[in-house]
Parts: structure tokens; C-alpha cells; sequence
């Protein structure tokens, strides 16, 4: 049992879209799940940059993209870094409230 399991780390760690999409969270808004598939290759950049950081601290590359995914966020109050990505996303990407497309209106005094 065990060796099948390691069989299925393994796959993640060679298929890293797989691991990817299968922690999305489930019941999203189409705006949210549309926010998250976009953000495999900016997640996977900054997967690659925590890497790089392990390797100049001297240490020995250890962390794999799942734990990446699932680790809390330094930034995001104990998020994972695609929920923090999100949260970081303007108000109206999010859903939130609709988009502003007048400009506010400015007052010029002393003409």
C-alpha cells in the first residue's frame, strides 16, 4: 500500500498541473474558479523562487509543489499563496462589487 501511495506523490510531483487544479477549492464563484485556473504559471514561478531562496540559504532543495500550495502564505495570515493571490485581487475581480468606469469627479479651484 505504502509503495502505491509513493506511486501517486511521485505522479504529483512529475505532473505538478495535477496537483495544481486538484487543490483548487471546490464551490467558487465562475469569477474565482476563471482566477484560479490562470494562476498555475505565476504560482509555479513563485514555487520556483522559494526553491532558488532554499539554495541560497545553503540548504538542500526540499520543498515539492504541493506543500508549496498548501503551506500558509507568509503574507496571508495562514492562507495557502493562491487564496492570498486572490484576496490581493482588486474588489470588482473578485466579484465583489461592480467596476467603477466613470472617473471621480475632481474640483479645480483658484482658476
Amino acid at each position: 500500500m505504502a509503495s502505491s501511495n509513493n506511486f501517486f506523490s511521485d505522479f504529483l510531483q512529475e505532473v505538478p498541473q495535477a496537483a495544481f487544479y486538484s487543490g483548487m477549492p471546490s464551490g467558487t464563484s465562475p469569477r474565482q474558479r476563471r482566477f484560479f485556473e490562470d494562476q498555475y504559471n505565476p504560482m509555479r514561478n513563485r514555487y520556483m523562487g522559494a526553491l532558488g531562496q532554499q539554495i541560497r540559504q545553503g540548504q538542500t532543495p526540499t520543498l515539492n509543489f504541493t506543500d508549496f500550495l498548501n503551506q500558509p502564505s507568509p503574507r496571508g495570515g495562514g492562507m495557502s499563496p493562491l487564496n492570498q493571490a486572490f484576496m490581493e485581487q482588486p474588489r470588482y475581480n473578485r466579484g465583489m462589487s461592480a467596476p467603477s468606469f466613470n472617473p471621480r469627479t475632481r474640483f479645480l479651484y483658484g482658476f
